[in-house]
C-alpha cells in the first residue's frame, strides 16, 4: 500500500527513527525501514507500507513530529519540559512567565497551545511556530481556545488526509 507521508527534514526523520530504536539504511533518497516492510521516498512524499505494518507508520510519524517540535524549539531558543504522558510537555522559555503546551497524537498530528505570553517571548513564539511549520511542511492555523485566548495549531497531510495540529 502507498500512502502520503512528507517529512520536509530528512536528518528530523532520521533522528526520529534511531530515537523510536528502528533498523533504516538509506538509499538515494529512499528510507528503507527494517528489511523493507517501510519504505519512504522523500522526494515523492510517499511511503510503501507492508499489510500489517500501518500502524509502525504511524509510529513514525509520530516519533517525526516529536522530534519536529523538539527541533523548532532548539532552533528558537525555547525548551521541552516532558509531560505526564508520553508525547505531551511544554515548551518554556524563561521560565514559566511564557509557556506553551504540547501533545503529538497517535497519528501524527501536533496541538501546540499558547498561554499567557510575556510581550518579549511573543514574536519568538511566533518564530517556533514558523520554525515547526517549516519542519512539518504545511501552513500554520490559528483557532480560539476554549478560554477565548488564541491557539496555534498546524495543518498538514498524512495519507491523503488533511488535519489540524
Amino acid at each position: 500500500m502507498s500512502v502520503e507521508f512528507h517529512a520536509e527534514n530528512e536528518q528530523v526523520l532520521l533522528d526520529a527513527l534511531t530515537a523510536s530504536g528502528l533498523r533504516y539504511t538509506t538509499r538515494r533518497g529512499v528510507i528503507v525501514v527494517g528489511s523493507g516492510e517501510i519504505s519512504i521516498n522523500l522526494a515523492s512524499g510517499k511511503a510503501t507500507v507492508q499489510e500489517g505494518w500501518q500502524a509502525q507508520l504511524n509510529s513514525i510519524k509520530q516519533a517525526y513530529s516529536l522530534q519536529a517540535v523538539k527541533a523548532a524549539a532548539s532552533r528558537t531558543g525555547w525548551r521541552l519540559v516532558a509531560g505526564k504522558t508520553p508525547n505531551t510537555g511544554q515548551i518554556m522559555r524563561y521560565g514559566a512567565k511564557s509557556t506553551m503546551t504540547y501533545e503529538v497524537l497517535e497519528d501524527g498530528k501536533i496541538s501546540v497551545k499558547t498561554g499567557d505570553m510575556g510581550g518579549a517571548n511573543h514574536l519568538s513564539a511566533d518564530e517556533f511556530m514558523k520554525s515547526l511549520e517549516k519542519v512539518m511542511g504545511g501552513p500554520t492555523t490559528v483557532r480560539p481556545n476554549h478560554d477565548g485566548k488564541q491557539r496555534i495549531s498546524h495543518l498538514h497531510s498524512h495519507g491523503g488526509i488533511k488535519h489540524s495540529h
